[in-house]
């Protein structure tokens, strides 16, 4: 049973009232939940663009929250959870450009049972990237079939264009957590990392060498 939705949510904060009722309908079918439609709950859905790639947890951060979020994976996606309310940092592919927003799922203060079954099988079912729907193989285990990476055996990892475009947003997620962390570091210090030792060229490091967490962290 899947909820699906392709857009470019470039237009800043949305709510998906249709959306949600379509999948609440359809969840509610789904789990033979007879009585559902008399229900005073609701589970609501808001859009908000990521231009900066930043990961769910520091675009959770940049909004003030004071929770305790818990990181979990939809649909291959990073995302954290806060009580009710689950953060998705997902990719859309557009024209061949890599577009990044974070999709907010929450349901209502003490909702019924149902209710939390029912968000709970919208997140098991929630898939990204519809437009990319062909399988691909792991790259070690080349007889393998796959969608995501967790498809593959563990160490192993998926070659198709929906595993490549989830591997980039986690990527260009990282780099901005790294680019806000020497900067702040220089705030702190006046200057950025020297690195003037510690690694196999001064001032130099990559993630590949151990001065990159030895050093550089």
């Amino acid at each position: 049973m899947l909820c699906q939705t392709q857009a470019n949510f470039k237009l800043g904060k949305i709510t998906l009232l249709i959306l949600i009722l379509a999948c609440f309908s359809l969840l509610v079918n789904f789990l033979n939940i007879s009585h559902a439609q008399s229900s005073t709950d609701a589970i609501a859905i808001r859009v908000f663009e990521n231009p900066n790639h930043y990961s769910a947890q520091r675009w959770y951060n940049g909004q003030g929250f004071t929770g305790s979020p818990q990181a979990l994976i939809v649909d291959g996606y990073e995302a954290v959870r806060d009580g009710r309310t689950v953060y998705v940092n997902a990719a859309n592919i557009i024209s061949g450009y890599l577009y990044t927003n974070i999709y907010l799922i929450s349901y209502n203060q003490e909702a019924e049972k149902n209710t939390k079954d029912i968000f709970a099988q919208v997140l098991l079912s929630w898939k990204f990237n519809t437009n990319l729907p062909d399988y691909g193989v792991c790259q070690a285990a080349a007889d393998v079939s796959c969608l995501l990476d967790s498809d593959c055996p563990q160490s192993d990892y998926c070659l198709s264009d929906k595993a490549k475009v989830v591997r980039d947003t986690i990527r260009l997620a990282r780099l901005y957590d790294i680019d806000y962390l020497i900067e702040k570091y220089q705030e702190q210090w006046g200057s950025y990392p020297k690195l003037a030792a510690g690694s196999y060229y001064p001032h130099i490091t990559i993630s590949v060498w151990p001065s990159w967490q030895k050093v550089l962290a």
